[in-house]
């Protein structure tokens, strides 16, 4: 009995030591596979406002009382204490990306280890190589809030494949943390993730149940407070009313594409299994197949109000990894020793391969000099990532900005947005961050469509009070034909009209002063 106890425990500290190896590679390939991602271009409103808000906080802005924002604060938060600790830059905001991504991948290799260690190699190296394809760099809510829900289920499988004791309470606790935790970053994220970890928790009793509401609770509670300290009418204003405004101009026309298909396909596959699992021995392995058919399904509508590359690719990492979970979760055959072995070396080399010609992709959209203009020390962290490839629209926006420095004054109220502002398709948010000098005169900060442009937003009373405007005709034709082209309020036109005189033109983009 002694010698079989000893057998026992040298076997579990050996699969703990490769697990632990394993998770090192992963959390290492993914780093060098995704850093050369992050040299690219900036994204001028998704990533712009990861650069501003975290800033204006700083500043002593307060969110949704002084700026609108549509999603929770936990990213904005969280980059506002890494500027403040190490310096505020575009690295630094893009690093913190890497590792929410990083956290994402780790999480689904542990998901899927609890099955085998090829499942979970597989599924996590599924999610980078996917990841590959989003289009943009940056530390984007998204993939924090996935990866809180992707470690809540994997603590709530935990749970409840293990005996009802005191390391199960703490694993549901934990799990309940992690659910409430996606609310900081992601609304709809926090709804549907919390459902699939109680799928997959599935607590019994009501110890089981509180376990989880206890933890819950901890995030939640501080997320409440926070709220209402700023104040429950402007936070309910953005984080509902604002949201519910746009949810029809974000309906954008489906395209299909093979990628688009290959989501949907992972969906059907994911709640198939777990409609088929009925009859399953271990519920455990029933529940985590019912978890992930609901974050899968629950996922689909991020990705058809606008499909494309940036939706496809942060949701179909999740999906096509989790699939990955569920086809391991539906083969109940065993493969022999010499099997397993020699599938296990086409699998390793098959994933070197692909690390490598995804760390060539990387580098390759980075091939490109872009021109270095310094105009103030936050060009230092931007300018490689303004515009790589088309150094006349770089030269167009650095005289822009040149040209503002030198004749607005500082303290003065600047406001950014398209030409025409009935519609409110896109901005370029990240020329508030550089120039730091000037106010922001709207707290739409970010045009989004239903929202600055509805009919009572008072975008028109913002521009008036501006000292500048920045006005664009990049996005004239973007989204065409979708419902984000209707047209909103005429007030703020004719504010622009009435109010102010043309300073400067530099390419596709327009500087207004006041009219003396």
């Amino acid at each position: 009995m002694l010698a079989q106890d000893i057998e026992r425990v040298a076997v579990v500290d050996s699969t703990r030591t490769r697990h632990l190896w394993t998770l090192l590679l992963i959390c290492v390939a993914a780093g060098l596979s995704l850093g050369p991602l992050q040299f690219q271009t900036i994204s001028p409103q998704d990533e712009g406002i990861l650069l501003l808000y975290p800033d204006l906080i700083l500043q002593g802005y307060v969110p949704y009382r002084d700026f609108s924002a549509i999603y929770p604060p936990g990213t904005f938060l969280l980059l506002a204490g890494a500027f403040q600790l190490l310096g505020e830059s575009i690295v630094i905001e893009r690093l913190v990306g890497v590792a929410y991504q990083v956290m994402m991948a780790a999480a689904v290799y542990l998901l899927g280890a609890r099955l085998t260690w090829t499942t979970g190699l597989v599924a996590s190296s599924v999610m980078l190589l996917v990841l590959h394809f989003f289009p943009a760099a940056g530390a984007y809510s998204m993939f924090a809030a996935l990866a809180s829900i992707l470690f809540g289920m994997l603590y709530a499988h935990s749970a409840a494949a293990m005996h009802d004791d005191g390391r199960a309470g703490t694993w549901r606790i934990a799990a309940g943390v992690l659910a409430s935790l996606a609310f900081w970053f992601r609304q709809e994220i926090g709804v549907v993730g919390t459902v699939a970890i109680l799928v997959a928790l599935h607590p019994q009793t009501r110890r089981q149940f509180r376990d989880f509401c206890f933890g819950f609770a901890l995030p939640a509670g501080v997320l409440a407070v926070l709220l209402v300290l700023i104040g429950l009418e402007p936070s309910f204003d953005s984080l509902v009313l604002d949201v519910l405004h746009m949810l029809p101009g974000r309906k954008f026309p489906v395209e299909w594409s093979p990628a688009l298909f290959a989501v949907l396909l992972c969906v059907v596959i994911s709640v198939t299994i777990a409609f088929v699992g009925q009859r399953w021995r271990r519920k455990d392995h029933l529940q985590l197949a019912r978890a992930v058919a609901v974050l899968s399904a629950g996922l689909l509508p991020s990705v058809l109000q606008q499909v494309g590359a940036w939706h496809l690719s942060y949701v179909g990492c999740v999906i096509g990894a989790l699939t990955v979970v569920s086809l391991r979760l539906a083969t109940t055959h065993r493969l022999s020793r010499a099997t397993g072995q020699a599938g296990t070396a086409m699998l390793l080399a098959s994933i070197a391969g692909a690390f490598i010609v995804a760390f060539m992709h990387g580098a390759y959209r980075y091939s490109v000099n872009t021109p270095r203009l310094a105009v103030e020390d936050r060009w230092v962290f931007i300018e490689d990532n303004l515009y790589p490839g088309d150094p006349g629209r770089h030269s167009d926006a650095a005289a822009l900005l040149n040209e503002t420095i030198k004749v607005a004054k500082p303290g003065e109220r600047l406001f950014v947005g398209p030409e025409d502002l009935r519609y409110a398709v896109y901005s370029d948010t990240f020329f508030y961050y550089l120039l730091q000098q000037l106010q922001p005169a709207s707290r739409y900060l970010e045009m989004n469509p239903g929202d600055a442009n509805g009919e009572d937003s008072g975008l028109a009373a913002d521009v008036a009070s501006a000292d500048w405007l920045i006005l664009t005709s990049r996005y004239d034709n973007l989204y065409t034909p979708a419902a984000a082209r209707i047209p909103g309020s005429q007030a703020p036109n004719d504010v622009v009209r009435r109010l102010f005189c043309e300073h400067s033109k530099h390419g596709v983009w327009r500087l207004m002063r006041r009219c003396t």
